[in-house]
């Protein structure tokens, strides 16, 4: 009986952690159930270039077909979207999988359900601001068509507060591909 307890218990500790990773909202197109992304850029908008890196390089690698977006688009050409949309584009992206810090953690809109409406959002990551001032955050993800540019996904997390950039980098990963794969986005 004890052995039962213990097990019950390392249970609701499990599941404590991992529902901490869970979207305190979440919206999907209901257009668009079996959408699967096959070729993904994937793209950490901050304006910390080198934690860009890491974290687009850590989430592609667990990401099936996902490609690190700074691969793709230099640092120097993020502001210019229609470069940005070209490229995607040209080199046959089915999507693009988008994840930012968001300081504001009220829940998410249907305001920019576009990748191409998004704009506004994805120029404002890569505009320096108070970051790293309030160091709790919300990791916003967004899942995107390139073909028709439509939001196909999206989830933010509940507000926390990481102990260091590692963490940071870890959980926001996480994140994103435990709850693309709960929601059945990616296999």
């Amino acid at each position: 009986m004890k052995v039962r307890n213990v097990v019950v218990t390392i249970g609701w500790i499990l599941t404590a952690c991992r529902g901490s990773a869970r979207p305190v909202s979440s919206w999907a197109d209901a257009a668009k159930p079996s959408f699967h992304p096959a070729r993904t850029a994937v793209a950490f908008m901050t304006t910390d270039y080198s934690m860009r890196r890491v974290v687009e390089d850590r989430l592609a690698a667990r990401l099936p077909g996902g490609i690190p977006a700074y691969r793709l688009i230099p640092d120097n050409e993020l502001m210019a979207m229609d470069a940005v949309k070209g490229r995607l584009t040209t080199l046959g992206f089915t999507s693009v999988l988008m994840l930012r810090l968001a300081a504001d953690t009220s829940r998410p809109t249907a305001n920019g359900t576009t990748f191409y409406d998004y704009w506004d959002k994805w120029r404002s990551a890569y505009t320096p601001d108070s970051a790293g001032v309030n160091r709790v955050y919300a990791f916003e993800t967004t899942l995107y068509s390139v073909q028709d540019g439509r939001m196909i996904w999206m989830a933010r997390s509940a507000p926390m507060q990481p102990t260091n950039d590692e963490k940071l980098k870890d959980y926001s990963v996480s994140f994103a591909i435990d709850n693309l794969r709960e929601s059945g986005y990616v296999r």
